[in-house]
């Protein structure tokens, strides 16, 4: 197989492939030199193909902004019970009786957070004060620096 200049091809470019590093080898002639691949045409869509219109824009989320800057008084109990767990289990693993395996100490910890969390009433202060945009909480944010 020859290329376009009449110099035999081997190897890959024989083959139809692109011919990127083909060295030939003719008596008394010079190397091919390789050409760069062409780079690939732009892509046109077909006939009558219309762009679908761009997604709406999404409007920022509301922020809440609790009375009180202390935790929520059902996330407190529920890392309260979180961490209770956590040391019971270690405490039962201590003990001579066979260890708790880790898949059932993460069940058994996050069955009692779910638990507490539900069963602890809010807090007088848990209350929300008011519901503020995203946006303008950073014009707020962006006015004090």
């Amino acid at each position: 197989m020859t290329d376009a200049s009449g110099n035999p091809v081997a190897g890959h470019a024989a083959q139809g492939g692109s011919m990127t590093a083909v060295q030939t080898h003719v008596a008394g002639a010079a190397p091919a030199v390789a050409q760069p691949a062409a780079a690939p045409a732009p892509y046109t869509p077909p006939p009558g193909f219309a762009m679908p219109p761009p997604p709406p824009v999404m409007p920022l989320p509301l922020v809440r902004r609790m009375t009180s800057n202390m935790p929520a008084q059902k996330v407190m109990g529920a890392s309260l019970a979180s961490a209770i767990v956590s040391v019971l289990v270690w405490f039962y693993n201590q003990s001579p009786a066979p260890d708790l395996p880790f898949e059932i100490s993460a069940a058994l910890m996050v069955i009692v957070t779910a638990i507490v969390g539900c069963v602890v009433p809010p807090g007088r202060k848990d209350q929300v004060e008011e519901m503020v945009s995203l946006a303008d909480l950073q014009r707020a944010q962006a006015n004090r620096n």
